[in-house]
């Protein structure tokens, strides 16, 4: 039936890493079930879940929350598509459920890292000048990669230190002398020679046009790797 339950997710057009992992999980779960599945109850479900939880995996690791969270959903849509299918009359899975994972502390950056990563980008070029920018947002403002080059010029008021972001929603923020200085060096001696005319952008690439948002996480990953600071936590 595994076969047959990977060929639905094919046809229903769900992509070829989920059945992938669909089909590693099941495959997983048959070699530790003997049982045909008209005979599985919730306690075998129940014996394969804590076995995921408190046994280390083939490598010798702990499967990680997520993991074991992935397993349980592929279970669950296996059973419940073999009893939409007739084979089963009762989903043996549906007694278990995904805990959320606790998420991460935020990564923040010490003054001394900050201005480590800072110190990097080189202030004699364009490209240093738009990257002490960026590192800037992100550090100072923890913007995230897409508010930061959605930013156009008009979302900059240097006479007042004013930002406009637009995330999931738009907000003002004052920026600090240091960063709005930064802004402000890049506008007049970096963006000024590069971007191309009727650019609406705040940021752009070497081409001219408007930077995406992978870009900007490339320029705070190689940084950081530079400076061997961790990468701080951005917003969403």
């Amino acid at each position: 039936m595994i076969s047959d339950f990977l060929e639905h997710l094919r046809a229903a057009g769900y992509s070829a890493s989920t059945i992938d992992v669909s089909r590693r999980w099941l495959k997983h779960f048959e070699a530790r079930q003997t049982l045909p599945p008209a005979k599985l109850r919730a306690r075998h479900l129940t014996a394969y879940h804590q076995s995921l939880t408190w046994e280390p995996g083939p490598r010798g690791n702990m499967y990680s929350e997520n993991s074991v969270n992935q397993a349980v959903g592929v279970l669950k849509a296996y059973f419940r598509w073999c009893v939409e299918q007739g084979e089963l009359k009762k989903n043996p899975a549906e007694h278990l459920v995904t805990r959320r994972p606790p998420k991460p502390e935020p990564v923040v950056l010490t003054p001394v890292q900050t201005r480590t990563l800072l110190a990097l980008p080189d202030l004699n070029t364009p490209n240093g000048l738009r990257d002490r920018a960026i590192l800037g947002l992100f550090v100072e403002l923890k913007a995230s990669a897409r508010s930061v080059c959605r930013l156009n010029l008009c979302d900059f008021q240097p006479d007042t230190g004013a930002l406009l972001l637009q995330g999931r929603k738009r907000h003002i923020v004052c920026l600090g002398s240091g960063l709005q200085a930064d802004l402000e060096r890049y506008l007049r001696l970096g963006r000024a020679g590069v971007a191309r005319p009727g650019e609406e952008a705040l940021f752009v690439s070497l081409r001219g046009t408007r930077m995406c948002g992978n870009n900007a996480l490339r320029i705070l990953h190689r940084h950081c790797q530079e400076a061997d600071v961790p990468r701080p936590t951005l917003h969403s």
